[in-house]
């Protein structure tokens, strides 16, 4: 389960470390306070999905302007 903190969502059992940065906060990330979680986020779980990766194994943030 990820531990949502200041927009940052941490995996404690991310395989590798990896981090993905996404470009920029719309307004479902905003009002979730959660990266990725609007049309994008859907496009980049089925991405996730097709490269064998879930969003389980990653840690995901949003450029901070």
């Amino acid at each position: 389960m990820a531990e949502i903190i200041d927009g940052f969502e941490l995996n404690q059992d991310s395989k590798g470390g990896v981090l993905v940065v996404a470009r920029d906060w719309g307004w479902q990330e905003q009002r979730d306070k959660r990266p990725l979680v609007g049309e994008a986020g859907h496009l980049f779980n089925e991405v996730l999905a097709y490269s064998g990766w879930r969003r389980e194994d990653i840690n995901i943030t949003n450029v901070v302007p």
